[in-house]
This record gives structure tokens, sequence and C-alpha cells, in this order.
């Protein structure tokens, strides 16, 4: 068991890592589905919002 939680841990903090150096794209009816995008991202994060037709 504890090898599994160490295990879970690292891997968490690899993909914590990973997302630090990405960005988001949403559709505007994304971001209304989502709501409050603030409750998902870091505050320096990068969100490019698509403006596709349609």
């Amino acid at each position: 068991m504890l090898l599994m939680a160490q295990t879970e841990n690292f891997e968490k903090q690899r993909l914590i890592n990973f997302m630090r150096h990405t960005s988001v794209e949403v559709t505007p009816k994304g971001v209304h589905q989502l709501g409050d995008l603030n409750a998902f991202l870091r505050p320096d994060s990068t969100v490019y919002v698509t403006a596709l037709p349609g």
C-alpha cells in the first residue's frame, strides 16, 4: 500500500510539473459549461478561446 501511494504521488507530481508548461484551449460554449475557469486553473495560466464559426 505504501508503494502504491508513493507511486500515485509521483505520477501526480509529474502531471503537475508537465501542466505548468502548457496552455489551455476552450470554446466559448465550453467556457459557459465550465463556469468560472479560475476554479480549475492556476493564476498565471494561458487560456486560448477558439473562434470557430458556428
